[in-house]
């Protein structure tokens, strides 16, 4: 499994440049090899620093994030083969054959902080002199987002029948030890995701960052659903798309199909079956959230619809015979339709 960039840096995966940055200042910083003390930190902060400088040289680049996102840390290093690079073909990515952090961490702190040494001070926007760990204080003190956010993707079974979910982060807290003032805390949390949840955001006071003299953040967990191949969630309603060939759906025979949990359903047509026909069953859908989050869970919840459309499926060729023959039936039924 390739590298997680966005975990390295501590951003959800939408996180803007700014936010990179912003985090990137507080991860460099902090794990600045010169600033450890014992042989055994500095191997450590050694390794999490390289982590932490090539996550931001790919998500801080537009080109190499964006092959990034689409083809993960796998082909982004390997090259893109032509057949996948989806109009990315001139990119030196793919040209060259993939890309390689070049391991110069020096260079790339320098060049965010205008200096390779975290005590030495520079100046700043307003012509003062700062250091970078001077910087740090002020980013993460002065900051108005002392939030830890994390997203957490569910699958629409999980949504359905509620699951828990454990997530692990790091988060600053103020320490009068350390040279930056700010250590990180390792961090675990177990999420409830209950029956009929859906796309939304759980806060968790106070277990977010700790600032000077600031209010402790929150952590703020974003859910999302992933694709499901079969159904679609609209609230807490269902909509499943049955595949039907043209000829089934001018028998009127039975459909049949399974719902989300697996009960098997069975409906009789009376009718021919265009692409407008829907047909619906009530309690069939999604559960519906307890009005009390915190309460008990209800087992014996009320439930959504299920909307049942249609996907005809329609041949790709016909002979002229076959068209004559199709023809003559349609006209046949028309006429005794209208008859």
């Amino acid at each position: 499994m390739g590298k997680n960039y966005y975990e390295i840096l501590s951003v959800p995966p939408m996180a803007p440049p700014s936010q990179i940055a912003s985090s990137f200042r507080v991860l460099a910083l902090t794990y600045h090899p010169s600033k450890q003390v014992s042989p055994s930190e500095v191997a450590s902060s050694n390794y999490r620093f390289a982590e932490v400088c090539e996550a931001y040289e790919v998500l801080s680049n537009h080109e190499l994030r964006e092959i990034y996102d689409r083809y993960g840390e796998e082909l982004l290093k390997s090259g893109i083969p032509p057949e996948k690079a989806e109009g990315s073909k001139k990119n030196p990515v793919v040209t060259r054959g993939g890309y390689r952090f070049s391991g110069n961490t020096n260079q790339i702190f320098e060049q965010f902080f205008g200096t390779n040494n975290p005590f030495t001070s520079t100046l700043d926007g307003k012509g003062n002199l700062i250091t970078p760990i001077e910087q740090l204080k002020a980013a993460v003190a002065d900051s108005a987002d002392a939030d830890m956010k994390m997203t957490i993707e569910c699958t629409l079974e999980e949504f359905f029948y509620g699951c828990l979910k454990e997530v692990s982060f790091e988060r600053y807290i103020v320490s009068k030890t350390a040279p930056s003032g700010y250590i990180t805390q390792r961090q675990k949390r177990t999420v409830e995701v209950r029956p009929g949840m859906g796309a939304k955001e759980l806060r968790y006071p106070g277990e977010g960052h700790v600032r000077f003299g600031k209010a402790q953040g929150d952590l703020i967990v974003s859910l999302v659903q992933k694709q499901h191949n079969k159904f679609k969630r609209q609230g807490d309603d269902l909509i499943y798309s049955h595949k039907i060939s043209l000829v089934d759906s001018l028998k009127s025979l039975p459909i049949h199909f399974t719902t989300i949990d697996n009960e098997p359903i069975e409906i009789a047509v009376d009718e021919i079956i265009s692409p407008q026909t829907e047909k619906v069953l009530a309690g069939k859908g999604m559960p519906v959230l307890n009005d009390d989050p915190l309460g008990p869970i209800k087992r014996n919840f009320q439930r959504g619809k299920l909307i049942i459309k249609f996907d005809i499926e329609f041949p790709s060729v016909l002979s002229e015979e076959q068209r004559h023959a199709l023809s003559a039936v349609l006209d046949e039924a028309l006429e005794a339709e209208t008859a």
